[in-house]
């Protein structure tokens, strides 16, 4: 008998060649010999704050977040990112190139966070607006903690996304 699990988005499972493993309406059904390497976090993880910050184009909460020698690497489709300063990342990355000074987020659509490891990963759906339009925005951060902020921060973008 399998069991039915989260949303099969919000998992990645190990040792599935030792269970059954079967898709039904976008769940994952599992046998019970398989499980999941990583669980949920609270909504007041440093990966949360990270997402309200960055929503609100915030640059004192996201410095405060970052450690001020964080070691940042990201991807957006048409370029490769990186950098040691945390007022780098922020003022000339994140809210400089990546949501520049006319792009507001007008909608969080989604926010998922969870321990990957010792590493942690919080993923987010956002709805930004311009002049050029409305845009979804879809990324996920991978990050480790170095007290309380995070030190080791990898973001993955899909880019601008127009949308209706």
């Amino acid at each position: 008998m399998l069991e039915r699990v989260l949303p099969r988005s919000t998992f990645f499972f190990r040792n599935l060649s030792q269970g059954v493993c079967e898709s039904r309406q976008n769940f994952l059904y599992l046998a019970p010999t398989t499980w999941p390497i990583f669980t949920l976090m609270d909504s007041t993880s440093l990966g949360q704050r990270f997402v309200d910050g960055l929503s609100r184009k915030d640059s004192s909460e996201l410095l405060s977040i970052l450690s001020p020698q964080v070691d940042f690497r990201g991807m957006t489709p048409g370029r490769f990112w990186e950098a040691q300063d945390s007022t780098v990342v922020v003022n000339d990355i994140l809210l400089g190139e990546w949501f520049e000074p006319t792009d507001s987020v007008s909608e969080v659509l989604a926010v998922e966070t969870a321990e990957v490891g010792h590493r942690n990963r919080v993923g987010y759906r956002l709805i930004v607006e311009n002049p050029d339009g409305r845009f979804l925005v879809e990324q996920q951060a991978y990050y480790e903690q170095q007290g309380n902020q995070i030190g080791w921060l990898r973001v993955m973008c899909c880019g601008m996304l127009q949308i209706q």
